[in-house]
């Protein structure tokens, strides 16, 4: 299509359909936006702005600078040869309706110049809205019965009942195969007031009409207002809202005019836990909670309703809430009879995966591999025998901790049972205790070495285990800490499962240091930023080292590595590095002794052999002890500092002698310098600019 100027215009249209699922509006306004902005690019076409909005049952695109008609414009048309007959060049003529005067003479052809009319826009609307039917990039699609077809339809997030198109202010009526609808002025508002067809006549007019039809299309301006009406809500209430975004994001999805209902909840109610109780309004009815000044939950709930408050719609929210409570109330108080301690033989019930065994045999397990949190480890899985988790089981922890602080066990007990599903995922923090963090660690390494050992290992998007997040969980704790020996921890892991007769795969170790390996590279490109040769330099060191699941060594190494390359010595070292690397690589010289940098100094034939070796030795126990310490920016800049000893070596003497003795210590005087390199990192992975 050509470049379109010429004043600015509206390009609108909306996709009526049925239920959007709420986790896929508000990124589907970006997505919209996406879309028809390459549509409009690909094919040339000029735009000022383009703006979406998406609601329960429609998704809203207007482009805005769109002009009616492109530009003309002129184009030379090639004919005949100078030299062809005149009827090939009559026809010619006749052909492009051109007179013979039109025609001028270029490189023995005859040209024409021939003006093109501008096409319109209007024209390449229903090309336009194929390809963007075909590139909506949904989540997930569906297709449905097409009537006029007698075929299934393109596929769409849900069933579309209704297309608007404007442009110009004008409706653009057109027919969409796939899905046997006809574009029209026809939608619909909000259907708890009206669901009754409104014709619509201009851009300027839907607008009004949506508004008077209460519904609020654009997803940000929705969630700003819900933020706002519960507000002055909860304000009268004499109370503070809790905030929870996911929720927010959740219910902003549901409706398409909010109002606030503010309930009671029964006094009688108020002696559950707070957890239970936010949990039970937030997951099952998707109620927002309020607190007091001291975050102490208080006894009102927020509703947010498509339709306004009354009496009836305020007493159904309190019902249905208090039914949901009434069990909570009484799971709670049925669990408190029975001892954590004493629900052991139910979990041997509980299967943890046919291959596993049961997750009676898991908490044997933990209990095996902690050594400081031995009583939670044996508590922690405790809470799935409950009614409560078997109920709710968004509570798996906060239950267990709730249910072991009223039974009396330790502090650091409870703390640990709540907190060691932590973290469970990048933006979670990680638990606050040494038991915590303990407990939390061995059940995730676990869970990876069972799994790993059988087989089970995530494939694309699909983690039905979450293995991913567990790794990710040992990751962030192995980083962030330094406290546990993460090797030691998988090993005795996999001699508790061989002790229960689970028979593992014999490499499981290494698949499982595989594994994390990767994982952990994934985490430091995707989470943390990380360069990607730095990344590779130091995971590629992992591998050959004498403990590839030293996570925290590894982690020292990315940091000081990714300072280092900032600085301007980082130039001579990489320099230094990558031609003694290179010598070396190409060459057939092999150590004369076990010592590959044994030297004999009664072979040395220049000063600077003698300075290069001294440079060298006043170093060599710095950066080795730097490396110990784990001070690996201290050892590369040590190491930096040799360049300009060997500059002046590779100038004065040969190191490819012609005497094999000779060569060979030149050889280990480069082993012995490329050896301290290695000692930090892989840095043939380093790209250099």
């Amino acid at each position: 299509m050509n470049n379109i100027l010429g004043p600015a215009t509206k390009f609108f249209f909306e996709f009526f359909s049925e239920e959007i699922p709420a986790k896929m509006q508000k990124t589907a306004e970006v997505a919209a936006r996406t879309v028809i902005s390459k549509i409009l690019e690909d094919n040339a076409v000029k735009y000022e702005a383009v703006t979406a909005s998406c609601a329960t049952r429609r998704l809203c695109v207007c482009v805005e600078g769109i002009a009616e008609q492109a530009d003309s414009t002129i184009e030379e048309k090639r004919g005949p040869r100078t030299s062809a007959p005149e009827t090939a060049i009559a026809g010619f003529l006749r052909i492009n309706c051109l007179k013979r005067g039109d025609l001028f003479k270029k490189d023995g052809y005859f040209y024409a110049k021939i003006e093109k009319t501008g096409e319109l826009f209007v024209n390449h609307i229903p090309a336009l809205f194929a390809d963007f039917i075909r590139l909506m990039p949904w989540p997930k699609t569906m297709h449905w019965y097409n009537s006029k077809t007698k075929e299934h339809s393109l596929p769409w997030v849900r069933p579309v009942r209704s297309v608007m198109c404007f442009f110009c202010e004008t409706p653009i009526v057109f027919d969409i195969d796939g899905w046997g609808i006809t574009t029209g002025n026809i939608t619909k508002g909000n259907r708890c007031f009206s669901d009754s067809d409104m014709s619509v006549s201009s851009y300027g007019q839907y607008k009004h009409l949506m508004s008077e039809a209460f519904v609020i299309a654009n997803y940000t301006e929705r969630q700003q207002i819900i933020l706002s009406v519960i507000e002055k809500a909860v304000k009268k209430q004499g109370v503070l809202l809790k905030h929870d975004q996911a929720l927010l994001d959740e219910v902003t999805g549901l409706v398409d005019y909010p109002f606030a209902i503010v309930g009671n909840i029964d006094e009688n109610f108020m002696e559950l836990p707070d957890f239970v109780l936010s949990t039970s309004m937030r997951v099952h009815q998707k109620y927002f909670s309020t607190v007091h000044e001291n975050d102490k939950i208080a006894p009102f709930f927020v509703a947010i309703s498509n339709r306004a408050e009354t009496d009836g719609i305020r007493l159904g929210f309190e019902r249905v809430l208090n039914a949901r409570l009434s069990d909570a109330l009484f799971f709670y108080n049925a669990d408190l009879k029975i001892p954590l301690s004493s629900r052991t033989t139910q979990l041997e019930s509980v299967i943890f995966h046919e291959k596993l065994g049961t997750v009676g045999q898991k908490v044997a397990r933990l209990g095996a591999i902690t050594t400081i949190a031995k009583q939670a480890a044996l508590l922690c899985k405790m809470d799935l025998a409950t009614l409560m988790v078997g109920e709710f089981a968004e509570l798996q922890g906060l239950a267990g901790a709730c249910y072991a602080q009223k039974q009396g066990e330790a502090p650091e007990t409870v703390t640990a049972i709540r907190e060691h599903y932590k973290p469970a995922g990048p933006d979670d923090s990680l638990p606050s205790s040494s038991h915590g963090l303990e407990l939390s660690l061995c059940d995730k390494v676990d869970t990876l070495v069972g799994f790993l050992g059988i087989g089970i290992k995530p494939s694309g998007s699909k983690d039905p285990f979450a293995l991913r997040r567990a790794a990710l969980g040992v990751i962030r704790i192995a980083l962030e800490t330094n406290e546990f020996n993460l090797r030691e921890t998988v090993l005795t892991a996999v001699r508790e499962y061989y002790k229960q007769n689970i028979l593992l795969k014999e490499d499981v170790f290494f698949d499982f240091t595989d594994f994390l390996l990767e994982r952990f590279a994934f985490y430091l490109k995707d989470q943390l930023a990380v360069r990607y040769d730095i990344v590779e330099s130091v995971i590629s060191f992992q591998r050959k080292s004498s403990d590839p699941l030293d996570i925290y060594d590894a982690g020292c190494r990315v940091s000081a590595l990714d300072g280092f390359l900032k600085e301007k010595s980082s130039d001579a070292f990489m320099t230094l590095f990558m031609r003694i690397e290179g010598i070396i690589k190409q060459s057939s010289v092999r150590p004369l002794s076990d010592v590959p940098w044994q030297l004999n100094e009664d072979l040395f034939e220049a000063q600077e052999e003698h300075n290069v070796c001294n440079a060298l030795d006043a170093v060599y126990g710095a950066v080795l002890e730097n490396v110990q310490n784990k001070d690996f920016l201290e050892a590369m800049r040590r190491i930096s500092s040799l360049y300009e000893s060997f500059e002046n070596f590779f100038t004065a003497v040969k190191v490819n002698s012609d005497n094999l003795q000779v060569r060979e210590n030149r050889y280990a005087i480069l082993r012995k310098c490329l050896f301290l390199c290695e000692n930090v990192s892989d840095f043939s992975k380093i790209r250099v600019k």
